[in-house]
């Protein structure tokens, strides 16, 4: 790729050669003495290099080889089970990303760089996320859901009554949703407590805070050694963060040698390491841990955002989960149950309300916890008979793929749960749409029979796809149901007029610079149901 721009500078070098006055090639030939280098000349030159050259090298590196010269400038799009299965070994996150991820979440599952390193930590955790590990967390998440449910109960009780004779708050929805979210993987993934909801402090799991600037610092050759002000707040919260981590990881050292039958994700992890054949480091667990604290809670704060979001936009929709939800429990569970009550909400439960389903599924279709994936070719490769040179960067924006009407239907940007439910909403479904059964062992991975969604691989790929996708999915989608259904049993949600914001990626898409939305409390209450 460097050829082109060296023909064009000793191209521009020749012709300025070529253009010498007659004078001045008889004074070069007449001089005697040993070529000394001018410094007006070097200065001149880097001046060229800089206004002349640069632009150039910019336009051909930017638009005339990736649209002109690429061999892949005619590819239609390069089949997902391709990039993501068949050949998901030759295509890995490009090795600078993968870098700044393992700043972040350290050498855990998300940044293992081999495909035997990947495959060896998967199988060993894998089991810690099966259906029955999950279930038996879901009341640790329905209790600590109750606690937020409580301080945001006690919040709106201290405030104003409006005109209309009812409480109003207005919350910073994500601020908000990282607490209880953070509070959730500390008690369910490692026994352990951050006390984010109780403290009313402002969160940002594992990430430190991760904003542009770490991202571009670890990017940039020698970005990491640069001292800012930013840089030192961000090693204070690395180093905190991992004196955190390793304190979680000693306490469940001592929980599993006292023979504790834990059911948090690190005990059964941690058992699960010390019988197999093929252990991993403890730099590798430590690397779980933060995985599981910045990933699992990083996207499940943000999905519950948008989540909310969309139900305080469609209030019609808010009113009618209300609805499904309260006739699912009152058919269940009492919900007078106290607190801590184990059999307040199940797992079966959660899974068994259609429109709860819907809903997260279609707040994860428009507003992905991770809008798009990338993965770099290993080696040379062949699509569809197009050439892909080793180092081709391949993204895949789920974003866009969530959205497409010649998937999706001609409502593909609309907030349609039907689309998930039997027989499907009006306009769901797209070209490669229609009905579509899913034989799923887990109720939160099945999609009805008769929904209008698509049977596209990779048209709905929230959580990625292919052997390196979230291993933490259906934790995820877990936490989020209990979570709505709680928050709506006693709260109503809606938007805050004239209240604007918008939507920044850094690692997942978060709202910029907040999210408000208004709560008031749910009439009648939910006792009286």
């Amino acid at each position: 790729m460097t050829l082109p721009l060296l023909a064009i500078v000793f191209a521009v070098l020749a012709a300025h050669a070529e253009a010498a006055t007659p004078a001045d090639a008889a004074a070069a030939a007449a001089a005697a003495a040993p070529p000394v280098v001018s410094t007006s000349w070097a200065l001149w030159l880097l001046r060229f290099l800089l206004v002349s050259v640069l632009p150039l090298w910019l336009v051909y590196h930017l638009y005339v080889y990736p649209y002109f010269l690429h061999p892949l400038r005619n590819a239609p799009g390069p089949r997902s089970p391709w990039i993501y299965g068949t050949h998901a070994h030759v295509y890995t996150r490009e090795r600078r990303m993968n870098d700044v991820l393992k700043e972040i979440v350290g050498n855990g599952l998300l940044t293992a760089e081999t495909g035997d390193q990947h495959k060896r930590q998967r199988a060993l955790i894998g089991p810690s996320f099966r259906i029955k590990h999950i279930a038996a967390m879901v009341p640790t998440f329905v209790r600590t859901g109750r606690e937020f449910v409580a301080s945001l109960s006690s919040r709106l009780a201290a405030a104003p009554v409006t005109e209309s004779g009812h409480a109003t708050l207005d919350i910073d929805v994500y601020k908000e949703a990282s607490k209880v979210t953070l509070d959730i993987i500390g008690r369910a993934g490692f026994a352990y407590d951050f006390h984010a909801v109780a403290s009313g402090d402002a969160v940002d799991g594992g990430g430190g805070g991760v904003g542009e600037g770490d991202i571009l610092r670890n990017l940039v050759p020698g970005g990491r050694s640069v001292p800012t002000p930013a840089k030192a707040k961000y090693d204070r919260a690395r180093a905190l963060t991992r004196s955190i981590v390793k304190e979680i990881l000693q306490s469940g050292y001592h929980r599993v040698d006292a023979g504790s039958d834990g059911k948090d994700l690190l005990s059964i992890l941690i058992r699960a390491n010390n019988e197999s054949e093929e252990r991993i480091s403890q730099d590798e667990l430590e690397g779980q841990i933060l995985t599981f604290v910045g990933a699992g809670h990083e996207t499940t704060s943000t999905s519950l955002t948008w989540t909310l979001l969309l139900l305080a936009q469609h209030r019609d929709v808010q009113t009618r989960l209300h609805a499904a939800i309260t006739a699912a429990l009152t058919s269940g569970a009492p919900l007078a149950s106290n607190p801590d009550d184990p059999d307040l909400l199940t797992y079966d439960l959660i899974h068994a309300i259609p429109l709860l389903d819907a809903v997260c599924k279609e707040s994860l279709r428009l507003y992905p916890p991770v809008p798009v994936n990338s993965r770099t070719a290993q080696c040379d490769d062949v699509i569809d008979g197009f050439i892909v040179p080793r180092g081709t960067a391949v993204f895949t924006p789920a974003v866009v793929l969530h959205r497409l009407p010649a998937l999706w239907g001609q409502d593909a940007e609309a907030f349609v749960p039907e689309r998930w439910l039997p027989g499907g909403g009006a306009g769901a479904g797209g070209g490669s749409g229609g009905a579509k059964e899913e034989a799923a062992e887990d109720p939160a991975e099945a999609v009805p029979a008769g929904a209008a969604v698509p049977k596209a691989f990779g048209a709905f790929m929230p959580f990625s796809l292919g052997p390196r996708n979230c291993i933490g999915a259906r934790f995820a989608t877990t936490e989020l149901k209990v979570l709505v259904a709680l928050l709506l049993l006693e709260f109503e949600f809606a938007e805050v007029p004239e209240f604007t914001f918008k939507k920044k990626l850094t690692l997942t898409w978060k709202p910029h610079p907040r999210l408000l939305l208004r709560v008031s409390r749910r009439e009648p209450p939910r006792g009286s149901v």
